[in-house]
């Protein structure tokens, strides 16, 4: 690819906002001189490539960068520069890039690029992107597609020698930039990359030119029919059966509210619950449906957590059977010194703030608030309780809670 003299002179462009344009060279004087623009002066700007190209011609030759943008290559064979002398191509005055006439052509039509299938793997479920283009010429990455109904764009660079890659993912109408950064494989058809959120989710991005074996996980969190061994009670709870009279202790028990609404039991025409008699215990079928769907997670991906609180000097360790983070959420139960206790809150992936709610079987309610880093193995922050009586002090202290 590029242009045919050894000792040719390149001025690197240094851009300080991340683009595709960052690793492509300027050409020298030397180079412009020996390019001719055609007398039609006609140019062509490329949908997958950022600077407009003219026709022409160049007198010390040059090879058509087809081999590395169409499936079929360069459609007239130049692949050697002493094959072009007095052949027109599409130029980018900018850089050594180039297209002959027949190429450039078919260019235009994205069904002629080399198709490159991608996916997205975030807690272990498999989403596939729709790539319109995608395209890896000298170290420039240029693409775009759609994603979960959002148009983006990928712009990135990448090291021949280290063959490690970056892809800047931005969707349409949004300024946050997501950067994976991974490798390609030594044949440079295919590129394995993550990228860490700041709670400590991983999203992993491949894309290959071959077509990808999605082996997609099972996404599916609806109840199986039946009754239910869930982490919220240590009892098998029987069900489901439609009951009228009862409250459910997914409210009073575990989350600051009734997911399904049940704020008493005054159901007129009866509501599905999963229930334990020897407790009197009963979740109805959306806060049960929660509850199982966060064990699931948690089966899936393993996340072990401890942690302390802290009481003037006194300092009280917390055991956890569950404890997982997911889509913007935190579920989860354990044990201190006061009992068993559960937890639900919260958190902001952009900034990590979190809140959630520790709720102990038959204690007062702990409010704690904190902040997740470290690529979300570690939370830090104050938990309060506040009196229960008019005139009675809040207790409060300083907590942690670390991820192995």
């Amino acid at each position: 690819m590029g242009i045919c003299c050894s000792d040719q002179k390149t001025i690197s462009l240094d851009l300080s906002k991340s683009s595709s344009r960052k690793n492509i060279q300027l050409i020298d004087e030397a180079y412009l001189a020996s390019f001719i623009r055609s007398q039609d002066k006609e140019s062509i700007r490329f949908s997958f490539w950022p600077n407009e190209t003219v026709k022409g011609t160049k007198n010390n030759g040059w090879k058509c960068d087809a081999v590395s943008l169409l499936s079929n290559g360069c459609q007239k064979g130049f692949n050697k520069a002493n094959q072009t002398q007095n052949e027109y191509g599409f130029f980018d005055l900018s850089s050594d890039f180039v297209l002959c006439e027949q190429c450039a052509k078919a260019a235009q039509d994205s069904k002629n690029l080399i198709q490159w299938n991608a996916y997205i793997s975030e807690d272990g479920i498999k989403s596939a992107f729709d790539l319109q283009y995608f395209i890896l010429i000298r170290n420039v990455v240029n693409g775009a597609g759609t994603y979960q109904n959002a148009n983006f764009t990928i712009q990135g660079a990448f090291d021949f020698t280290t063959r490690e890659i970056t892809l800047n993912k931005v969707n349409q109408g949004e300024e946050q930039q997501i950067s994976f950064k991974g490798k390609l494989d030594e044949y440079l058809a295919s590129i394995r990359s993550k990228y860490i959120r700041r709670d400590g989710a991983v999203f992993q991005l491949k894309l290959s030119r071959n077509m990808l074996k999605m082996r997609k996980k099972e996404q599916n969190f609806d109840l199986l029919y039946g009754s239910l061994k869930l982490s919220a009670h240590n009892c098998l709870l029987v069900g489901p059966k439609l009951d009228t009279q009862w409250i459910c202790d997914g409210g009073r028990s575990l989350f600051k509210k009734c997911i399904g609404g049940t704020i008493d039991n005054s159901h007129q025409n009866g509501k599905i619950r999963y229930r334990c008699d020897e407790h009197n215990f009963d979740l109805c079928l959306e806060c049960a449906q929660y509850v199982y769907m966060y064990d699931q997670l948690s089966n899936r991906i393993q996340q072990k957590w401890t942690g302390f609180w802290i009481q003037d000097s006194k300092k009280s360790e917390m055991t956890f059977d569950v404890l997982h983070f997911a889509q913007e959420k935190i579920y989860g139960k354990g044990e201190d010194e006061q009992g068993i206790f559960f937890i639900s809150g919260k958190y902001n992936h952009s900034n990590g703030e979190l809140k959630f709610r520790k709720k102990y079987l038959v204690k007062s309610i702990v409010t704690y608030k904190g902040v997740i880093s470290n690529e979300g193995k570690i939370v830090k922050g104050i938990w309060k309780i506040k009196g229960e009586n008019e005139g009675e002090l809040e207790v409060n202290g300083v907590f942690e809670l670390n991820r192995n």
